[in-house]
């Protein structure tokens, strides 16, 4: 049996009260990127009220989401 480590670190940190996320996924794709909001967020209580500001991006944006259709959006059969 093949172990994949898991090695991508998703840290989210308030700025203002630095309490801090952090979640370990196996990729560093935009999945990734949209789960580890997602319990951030659910694990602080919501959303922080200002900006939320981002560092290195070039991971999640990397695969990029399937191109989009004339009208925006992208074709059903184009989804992961």
């Amino acid at each position: 049996m093949k172990v994949t480590p898991l090695r991508d670190l998703f840290a989210f940190r308030l700025a203002y009260s630095g309490k801090a996320v952090h979640r370990i996924s196996r990729s560093c794709g935009q999945q990734a990127f949209f789960e580890g909001h997602v319990h951030a967020l659910n694990t602080l209580g919501g959303v922080p009220a200002g900006q939320v500001r981002y560092d290195n991006l070039t991971p999640a944006v990397k695969g990029g989401l399937p191109q989009p259709l004339a009208g925006g959006e992208p074709a059903l059969d184009q989804l992961p």
